[in-house]
């Protein structure tokens, strides 16, 4: 098992973070990337929820990666 905790600016400021395990199997991939099962974590509560992240394959225009970051950003 190998976590993975990833935490920018925005998620520090809603105090959260997110991890996932690298050596888990991916739960799908496509043209944009490959989806993992994670967990987003509340740092002042320790709540905790399933959620998927995607991991974007380097070379995707920079439309397709600012979509992507808007629509993650709107569900924190």
């Amino acid at each position: 098992m190998a976590i993975i905790r990833l935490q920018g600016e925005q998620e520090k400021q809603h105090g959260i973070y997110f991890e996932f395990d690298t050596k888990s199997t991916p739960l799908g991939e496509g043209d944009m990337g490959k989806v993992y099962r994670g967990r987003r974590v509340n740092i002042h509560t320790s709540e905790t929820r399933d959620v998927a992240i995607k991991f974007m394959f380097s070379g995707l225009p920079a439309d397709t990666i600012t979509r992507a970051e808007n629509e993650a950003y709107n569900k924190i």
